[in-house]
């Protein structure tokens, strides 16, 4: 559940991912979901530390990931509302996020929470970033919006 074993076929992209853990268990997390108007909502993150510890918080961030989806496709209100539930449920330690929603039409909006920027046609892109997820209960996430051109590769 903390990746997806398999994923989703979204008429008008094409979504490949790699996942290689360091170990049996840890930190490192993505997901991929459709949206309700034909797009996609891709989430990337790494929970600092390792083992257990980073993979229960992993799983309390991708519970709450697939429950605000159902709500909002906003990547600064999900980076928001999984910033306080790290807030009541961490003992210390923070997570670095991106959320990034792709709409059919090619534009990409990004919210970002410390983690490391996307990069379209091999070029890093310029984004408004807010802090990890876990520090600071009153970060706001400004969302960076841009047009993918059709063929354009984005990679996180």
């Amino acid at each position: 559940m903390l990746v997806p074993e398999n994923i989703p076929a979204i008429p008008g992209f094409l979504i490949q991912s790699v996942y290689k853990p360091a170990g049996q268990v840890g930190g490192d997390f993505f997901q991929i979901l459709p949206t309700g108007n034909g797009g996609v909502l891709a989430v990337i993150g790494d929970v600092s530390g390792k083992g257990m510890p980073a993979a229960m918080t992993v799983s309390l961030l991708v519970g709450t990931l697939r429950t605000l989806a159902h709500y909002t496709q906003s990547p600064g209100e999900i980076l928001r509302a999984m910033n306080q539930r790290m807030m009541a449920r961490s003992s210390g330690g923070f997570t670095t996020c991106l959320v990034l929603r792709a709409d059919p039409d090619g534009t990409v909006t990004v919210g970002n929470a410390g983690h490391l920027a996307p990069y379209v046609a091999g070029k890093e892109l310029v984004l408004e970033n807010g802090l990890p997820l876990g520090l600071s209960a009153d970060t706001t996430y400004a969302e960076s919006i841009f047009l993918l051109a059709p063929g354009d590769r984005l990679t996180c």
